[in-house]
């Protein structure tokens, strides 16, 4: 069975079990992320499969539950699949599940929804029970959910591939002409510190931020800062105290400068020198080909290598290795949470989301000198105290707030 959409084929689907299938709509990364699932009661059979936790996504879209073959959409049993994953999914994610139920017909009710969509079980809190038991039951039979093994001596697990390897004595190397008092050659240090040029490698740097011409401290060049439980900064205005949450600043920092960035068409773009590859399913493939000109935008240079292949040859700067997929998964995330407001606050979506990936993390420790800059920063902006959600970002604290603490 083959799908065509716009003369190109998206679909050629050979005859094959569930898994096949499955791997053939979503990809054949998804052959490794699927856990079966199977249980047999005298209420009903449930077979199918579930993801893995560490493949949830944060928006549905690949949740399917068939009864009697028949698709349905079903809260409630969406809460037991759910309930399945307990800590095990990162909070605002869901798991992929392709679950068939067979039930006897007459212990169900289909005629509830004109779309016959939602169906209504006879023993609703049965099917609910059983449903999470398999699931859960799966997690642990396939090792998803992490077990104990108190008689296992962990000191002695070896990587699969060093089980076989020939033991070979240790060896010392020396160097003997080291002298650690010999004076080393110091020659043509000044080019340590001279800017490579490559064709290769392309960073253009982002314009410096202007500094703020007056940020109220008593001394600017002397202003002290104090990182509190690595989350928060602490220094000294003319008026008392400000308390600082340092991820929220800097995400307002970002933000803006993404903002302008992205209004000029100037975000800076680092080419990689190892250029990333990226799998996705066909329906993502899809937007991906819509966005290209919103990813070009905001400095990804991704270009398609087959059909739901692509390559990425470019990023903004400020995203680190690995980050790619990630804030791209992110940006797609978006899209299909805000379809009828993305192309109208596609410039705010796009710098939120990258402030948000790229900003400082509470519990990040900080030198003085990038609290400093942080402030500078801050107070540049045109709503320092505001974060992007909508949050406060400073706290101030008065002397006359102090002293009605100590009353």
């Amino acid at each position: 069975m083959s799908l065509n959409q716009n003369g190109l084929e998206v679909f050629n689907l050979q005859r094959g079990n569930l898994r096949q299938r499955i791997v053939g709509i979503f990809g054949n990364n998804y052959n490794e992320r699927l856990v079966p699932v199977e249980e047999s009661t005298t209420l009903l059979k449930i077979h199918g499969f579930v993801g893995k936790p560490e493949y949830a996504r944060k928006t549905r879209g690949e949740q399917f539950f068939f009864v009697n073959n028949r698709f349905i959409k079903d809260a409630y049993l969406h809460h037991a699949v759910q309930g399945a994953f307990e800590e095990l999914l990162p909070q605002g994610t869901f798991a992929s599940y392709f679950l068939f139920l067979d039930i006897d017909p007459k212990r169900i009710d289909i005629n509830i929804h004109p779309t016959k969509t939602e169906i209504k079980f006879d023993d609703d809190r049965s099917v609910y029970a059983i449903v999470r038991a398999a699931v859960k039951r799966s997690l642990g039979q396939f090792s998803v959910i992490p077990v104990l093994d108190f008689e296992r001596e962990s000191n002695f697990d070896l990587p699969h591939a060093m089980r076989n390897a020939p033991v070979s004595q240790p060896q010392i190397k020396i160097n003997p002409d080291y002298n650690p008092f010999r004076k080393p050659n110091a020659e043509g240090w000044q080019q340590l510190y001279e800017v490579t040029k490559s064709a290769d490698v392309l960073i253009q740097q982002p314009e410096v931020l202007p500094q703020p011409t007056s940020l109220g401290f008593e001394e600017q060049n002397t202003v002290s800062v104090t990182q509190l439980y690595n989350r928060y900064l602490l220094t000294k205005l003319k008026s008392g105290f400000v308390l600082i949450d340092q991820q929220a600043a800097h995400e307002r920092v970002l933000f803006d400068y993404y903002m302008s960035a992205l209004q000029k068409n100037a975000v800076a773009v680092q080419q990689k020198l190892f250029p990333v590859t990226l799998e996705t399913t066909a329906a993502d493939a899809d937007l991906i080909n819509d966005l290209l000109e919103d990813f070009k935008l905001l400095g990804f240079h991704i270009t398609a290598f087959g059909l739901q292949t692509f390559v990425v040859n470019g990023t903004p700067t400020g995203i680190t290795e690995g980050q790619e997929k990630e804030i791209i998964d992110s940006l797609l995330e978006q899209y299909k949470n805000n379809q009828d407001e993305f192309h109208d606050k596609r410039l705010e979506i796009l710098a939120r989301i990258m402030a948000k990936k790229t900003s400082i993390k509470a519990g990040q420790k900080l030198e003085e000198q990038e609290m400093k800059h942080l402030l500078n920063e801050l107070f540049s902006s045109g709503k320092p105290s505001m974060s992007i959600d909508g949050k406060a970002v400073i706290v101030s604290l008065t002397p006359e707030d102090l002293a009605q603490k100590f009353k």
